[in-house]
């Protein structure tokens, strides 16, 4: 009986059920930015996932150009998450405090243009979405209300230019 009892603790308490957690339903209603300024592109995505598996696992700008100054901060409400006045060190992994942190997060990038002077600034959302792509994990998976609407960043590939993600997003848009 002792061991009986073990196991259905053991059970209990390391076989953990996946839960589905639904995202904000306005998660990408915020377009993802891919803009042509000065001849120079600029594309912001308005999804990323941080869930290590090699793909759109970073929220990084693409901007084809080289800037004299550079800025970008992420936020949840006042809180910074992560700042960069480096364009090099403008990518963030989605982690605060050593924790991937899911959400709807504000963000603003700026920078100026080498070239041309031209200074541009961008104020967004972007979606962190931690998902487990394989759903054989105790992660939890996460589904979109608005999927269609989400842009990753390898389908940010130029200006008026989207490709088909690489992404499954059949996974994160269930009907």
């Amino acid at each position: 009986m002792n061991k009986l009892f073990f196991f259905c603790l053991f059970f209990l308490f390391a076989c953990k059920p996946v839960v589905k957690n639904i995202v904000q339903a306005d998660a990408c209603t915020n377009p993802a930015v891919n803009e042509l300024i000065d001849s120079c592109a600029v594309s912001i995505p308005n999804i990323f996932t941080p869930n290590g598996d090699g793909i759109n696992d970073v929220f990084l700008p693409v901007i084809a150009c080289e800037l004299d100054v550079f800025s970008m901060k992420v936020q949840d409400g006042d809180k910074v998450l992560f700042s960069s006045d480096d364009i090099g060190q403008a990518s963030w992994n989605g982690t605060f405090e050593e924790e991937v942190y899911l959400g709807f997060l504000s963000y603003t990038i700026g920078g100026v243009f080498k070239d041309s002077g031209t200074a541009f600034s961008f104020e967004g959302f972007v979606a962190s979405v931690p998902y487990d792509i394989t759903g054989q994990t105790n992660r939890d998976v996460y589904e979109l209300e608005n999927c269609e609407a989400c842009v990753f960043a390898d389908q940010l590939t130029g200006v008026g230019v989207l490709n088909p993600t690489n992404e499954p997003q059949d996974f994160l848009c269930e009907d």
